[in-house]
């Protein structure tokens, strides 16, 4: 796509927090907090932290159906809408598309796209003072703990799943066949600190796209303001854009500014060498040249609204996350009350 896309809602509808099936407006579709396309990008599956569920929108169509859960919190197991969700913040799917896996706050949850059913592969909670709650702790299966199992991305063809656990400040790796969990990045401590693996500190991740090579894993770390890159292959991680400025500044590397960073997105091949960057309460979408830096805005002008338009003519109620089709032709914007589309 060009650098400035054409807006338009394909479903929800504005000040309407509610999960309604329907087809377009009609549809209500709440805060969508992680998006994901599957079927030659034909359908868009959509995370409802708010409402428990996953939605399943087409988009020639714009019907909305609900794919899992009973929308009522919980853990419990199951098959499709019987299925109980407890927070799910991002829906990652395999090449193939027989497997969806889920973030889902305290544990992380394995999807059969065949029979629908739910199964927990990761985490557990506890019961204090404050609810249920989870932890830090590696392990296998459900013996390890997650304190927000927030964005989620597949690697190491297929076999790992690499886990944003934002308030644990760390990037964790589920092994999905043998169920062993490890920290990858970060070591548990709010703060800013480029190294290797565990030697690093990070502020909020709210974001995680794995680029082309399998190698480069990019992570928005909303509370530094910043995107980090790790290089799977060393675990060293670097600062690839962004400064201490909360801003909407476009710019080349350290010289770009980013205002409440979410969800990133790249397209799975290295001939595009963009990643598209969804920005929360900045209420825009930009992007970022992988290998120059260089940071654009590509739709939104940074105030709250949710007008339709061409490029920096529309408006967005908070920008969560972001899904571009296999040949970035097209950009879905999972936001406050509507999902949007960018062409």
């Amino acid at each position: 796509m060009h650098l400035l896309g054409e807006v338009s809602t394909l479903a929800g509808a504005y000040n309407a927090d509610y999960a309604l099936d329907g087809t377009g407006t009609s549809a209500l579709v709440g805060t969508s907090y992680g998006v994901a396309l599957a079927d030659h990008d034909s359908v868009l599956y959509i995370a409802q932290k708010n409402h428990f569920k996953i939605r399943r929108l087409v988009v020639a169509t714009g019907v909305v159906t609900t794919y899992l859960g009973t929308g009522t919190t919980g853990s419990a197991d199951g098959v499709g809408t019987a299925a109980q969700l407890a927070s799910p913040g991002d829906v990652v799917l395999t090449e193939d598309e027989s497997i969806m896996y889920l973030a889902d706050g305290l544990y992380i949850r394995r999807v059969s796209m065949v029979s629908g059913a739910v199964s927990t592969i990761a985490g557990h909670a506890t019961y204090g003072d404050s609810g249920w709650v989870g932890g830090s702790g590696d392990g296998t299966g459900t013996n390890a703990q997650f304190a927000s199992a927030h964005r989620a991305v597949l690697a190491d063809n297929q076999q790992t799943l690499l886990i944003a656990d934002s308030t644990n400040y760390r990037i964790r790796r589920l092994n999905v066949t043998s169920g062993v969990v490890t920290t990858l990045f970060g070591n548990g401590t709010s703060g800013y600190l480029d190294g290797e693996g565990t030697h690093t500190m990070f502020r909020t991740v709210n974001g995680l796209a794995l680029y082309g090579d399998n190698v480069t894993l990019f992570i928005a770390d909303s509370g530094n303001n910043r995107i980090r890159r790790a290089d799977l292959s060393t675990s060293q991680v670097s600062t690839a854009a962004g400064s201490a400025v909360r801003a909407l500044i476009d710019g080349t590397g350290t010289f770009a500014s980013f205002y409440d960073l979410s969800g990133l997105a790249v397209t799975g091949c290295t001939e595009h060498r963009y990643m598209y960057i969804a920005e929360n309460t900045g209420n825009v979408i930009r992007r970022m040249h992988v290998t120059t830096g260089v940071v654009q805005k590509v739709a939104g002008d940074g105030g709250w609204g949710d007008t339709d338009g061409y490029g920096t003519n529309a408006a967005f109620y908070n920008v969560l996350d972001v899904a571009v089709t296999s040949r970035a032709l097209e950009i879905y914007a999972g936001t406050k009350y509507k999902i949007r589309q960018v062409k």
